[in-house]
């Protein structure tokens, strides 16, 4: 299981996760709204390298 699906994971479970230094919860907001247009623009098909 990678990190991401067991912090995942935890998060639906409750569980507490230490908080994000800035820079990461920038760089996590810039992936996740880019994520949003591609979905919203070519919708679950959506891949991001060709």
């Amino acid at each position: 299981m990678s990190a991401d699906a067991e912090t995942d994971a935890d998060a639906l479970a409750g569980v507490p996760s230490p908080p994000m230094r800035a820079d990461a919860r920038r760089n996590r907001e810039q992936i996740l709204r880019a994520a949003r247009e591609v979905f919203a623009d070519q919708g679950s098909d959506a891949r991001w390298m060709r």
